[in-house]
């Protein structure tokens, strides 16, 4: 139904009736409500349903925008009605409310006596009509014509949403501000009032658009734009695209004119992106000294008071923020023997610079580099470091803050250090952080590159596990698939990774932990609704995933470390035997 309605002329809006009659006369019953669509062009109608029951659901896509065609739909729908009801002696609705579109034919199906009992009824139990006024009952018989929701035209990005709510379970923010729907015909609305303030020729805007607009700030700022309503949306809209474009528009302005204030400090950044980083590792060690120095209430309270400030600017922080990553520490290769075999290495500037929080004694203050060498050691290969690593970025961090001129730009650059360290997508390449590699996979040109470039489950389980040992070694751990990895369609293999590590491995049912960078950490209300619902079982010991800045917010809201799945897969592996890896 809704792959229908996304196929619509833009403006239009989809319909969907749904009518019965005996079995009997569904055939011929069919054959005439095809005739009143071609009565009324509307050649991309559909009837559909269930045949056994009578059941048929009516969709087509009707324009409100002139006279001609609110005529076209008032003719369409008395036709339907007439034929369903008084023709066949069928129902008006199957197996879906009436509502106000079949408000004014309800007589015509149940003739004046029952009518009028069901007003009598209606009077008695409700008699100063406050249980859905009009909806079902009214006396107006052109009701259906007065209250039609016009989808008016925002933006191609969004045009195509019929508003089905399919979106909603996977949204981070649905408990929060709004959902994907909601975003989008709020979006819409506003659209609209721009263009009627426009027209009108008054200096001031109305009082809803301003109370609009001001709300919008919000709704805006706590969307994480991780695309996950992508993955429900049965056409494909991605309402993270339109937050993104809209956060470009407002951060780094129109093309040809001078670029705003913060676009040209994302782009300062961006040109010193390695002196830039260097500097995290330190600051985020000074915080952690504090954070022992002092204990979690003070620096609680301190933290606190510097975000209630910072009006958003200014992550909050948490216990379970990490130290300072140490540097890269690649393995020496053997000397003599055979030569081994080489894989492409890409840290993310996030694990090259964020270690394991303090308190995290089961990572030893190793970082999450140290784990993935250690596996590729172990596996029998050699890494290549791509040249120009401290500034490489795969653009995220600018991108979904709308700086995406800035991130086009870091992702081109990458692409062409990847293309020269794996002799143009030759050699497999891994990323250790998912929301990295997917977004590499999104904006890389090269098709010989996307190809090359894995997820650190995928590269473990086609290059590594076969030379490796497993066993188990934790009793019970929490694995997180993250957005990313949802969209590369992983979920399965990185729990059976785990399996293979823990005896009893439980997934975390949360679609989206909404941390969305550090957007979670300035909007922490926003991870605080999307893990409400957690609920890890109790003898879980430690949670696995594969993004550090997921991982902070999972475990601040579950109170268990939570840290990349490489630190399991390296304490439950050992090298196969030189024999057994012979035999093969």
């Amino acid at each position: 139904t809704p792959m229908g309605g996304g196929a619509r002329e833009p403006g239009s809006s989809m319909l969907l009736e749904d009518v019965a009659c005996e079995t009997s006369k569904l055939g011929a019953m069919s054959k005439d409500i095809i005739a009143i669509f071609r009565k009324y062009n509307h050649p991309d109608a559909c009837l559909m349903g269930h045949a056994l029951e009578g059941n048929l659901h009516l969709i087509f896509n009707q324009s409100f925008k002139d006279d001609a065609e609110m005529a076209r739909y008032e003719g369409i729908m008395q036709d339907l009605c007439e034929t369903v009801a008084l023709k066949y002696g069928g129902s008006l609705k199957g197996e879906h409310g009436t509502g106000r579109n079949v408000a004014p034919f309800v007589e015509m199906e149940w003739g004046t006596k029952a009518y009028e009992l069901m007003w009598e009824v209606k009077r008695l139990f409700d008699p100063q009509f406050l249980l859905n006024p009009g909806v079902i009952l009214n006396e107006d018989p052109d009701v259906h014509a007065k209250n039609i929701r016009v989808d008016g035209l925002a933006n191609p990005l969004v045009d195509r949403c019929i508003s089905c709510g399919w979106c909603e379970s996977n949204c981070p923010s649905r408990d929060l501000s709004l959902t994907p729907r909601q975003r989008i015909q709020v979006y819409k609305e506003m659209t609209k009032m721009r263009g009627e303030w426009e027209a009108s020729g008054e200096r001031h805007k109305p009082a809803r658009l301003l109370a609009f607009e001001s709300s919008w700030d919000y709704v805006e700022n706590t969307c994480a734009a991780d695309g996950m309503c992508q993955e429900k949306c049965p056409v494909k809209i991605n309402t993270g695209e339109l937050i993104k474009s809209l956060r470009k528009d407002a951060l780094e302005g129109s093309p040809g004119a001078p670029p705003p204030r913060g676009a040209s400090v994302a782009r300062w950044v961006a040109d010193h992106y390695g002196a830039t980083m260097a500097l995290v590792p330190p600051v985020l060690n000074i915080v952690s000294l504090a954070h022992a120095a002092i204990g979690n209430s003070v620096m609680g309270t301190m933290a606190r008071g510097a975000w209630g400030i910072g009006n958003n600017y200014v992550p909050l922080w948490n216990q379970y923020m990490p130290r300072g990553a140490h540097e890269l520490r690649p393995p020496s290769a053997p000397v003599g023997g055979e030569e081994r075999k080489k894989v492409v290495y890409l840290p993310s500037c996030v694990t090259r610079a964020m270690g394991p929080s303090r308190g995290d004694d089961d990572a030893a203050g190793e970082a999450v580099h140290a784990k993935l060498f250690s596996l590729i050691d172990k596996a029998g290969y050699d890494v290549v470091l791509p040249k120009g690593l401290s500034s490489a970025c795969c653009g995220m961090v600018f991108d979904s803050r709308g700086y995406r001129d800035v991130g086009a730009a870091q992702a081109s650059a990458l692409e062409a250090l990847l293309l020269e360290a794996s002799d143009d997508g030759r050699l497999p390449i891994v990323c250790d952080t998912s929301p990295c590699l997917q977004r590499m996979k999104e904006k890389f040109e090269s098709p010989l590159l996307k190809f090359a470039i894995y997820e650190p489950v995928q590269f473990i389980a086609l290059y590594l596990q076969k030379e490796l040992d497993f066993s188990k070694v934790r009793d019970s751990v929490a694995v997180h698939v993250p957005c990313s990895s949802k969209k590369l369609k992983l979920n399965d293999q990185m729990i059976e990774l785990a399996e293979r590590c823990a005896h009893e491995v439980a997934a975390t049912p949360i679609p989206c932990c909404g941390m969305a960078g550090d957007r979670g950490m300035r909007y922490p209300e926003l991870t605080g609704s999307s893990l409400q619902h957690l609920d890890l079982p109790s003898s879980c010991s430690d949670g696995y995933s594969t993004s550090r800045t997921c991982e902070m917010s999972l475990s601040n809201h579950s109170g268990i470390n939570f840290r990349s799945i490489l630190y399991l897969v390296d304490e439950a592996t050992t090298a196969k035997p030189k024999e057994a890896a012979a035999s093969r």
